[in-house]
């Protein structure tokens, strides 16, 4: 199996379980802050949707390409699209990467690292805020929230 293959298994089913759980996301929620300075829910979602892009495209093009500006304030609705959108991107341009992609040197936040290291860093980043937004629902007294992973 490619390292991509594996890479794209792991990566899937984390995404399958935050597009599942932003099903329980409703619009009142969304300005919610679990502390003063925190990203809002929306900010949160729209962040790990973008960051991930910009994992996969550091990877493939080398550069930093940041999304245009996060809007504060969108509907669960809007939200979902966006990430639906973003998800559908990613999935293709990972399919699209080479071995090549993911043994090359990509410098990222002054360090160094391999392809696939950064698009390990990238998910593990996804994660890490996945695990937030759930916190987030809990806070807000939402009761059924699915499964962290999708198997």
């Amino acid at each position: 199996m490619k390292r991509i293959d594996e890479f794209y298994r792991g990566w899937s089913s984390n995404r399958c379980a935050l597009l599942e759980v932003l099903n329980c996301v409703e619009d009142k929620h969304l300005s919610f802050k679990a502390w003063e300075g925190a990203m809002t829910l929306s900010e949160l979602i729209l962040h790990i949707a973008y960051a991930t892009t910009m994992h996969v495209e550091r990877v493939k093009t080398g550069e930093l390409i940041k999304p245009e500006e996060i809007e504060k304030f969108r509907t669960t609705k809007e939200i979902i699209a966006i990430v639906k959108a973003e998800t559908k991107y990613v999935k293709e341009e990972l399919k699209s990467l080479t071995e090549e992609h993911l043994k090359q040197t990509v410098s990222f936040t002054g360090k160094e690292y391999s392809g696939i290291e950064l698009l390990e860093n990238g998910k593990d980043h996804e994660v890490h805020h996945k695990g937030q937004i759930f916190t987030y629902l809990r806070l807000l007294d939402v009761k059924d929230l699915p499964f962290f992973r999708q198997m």
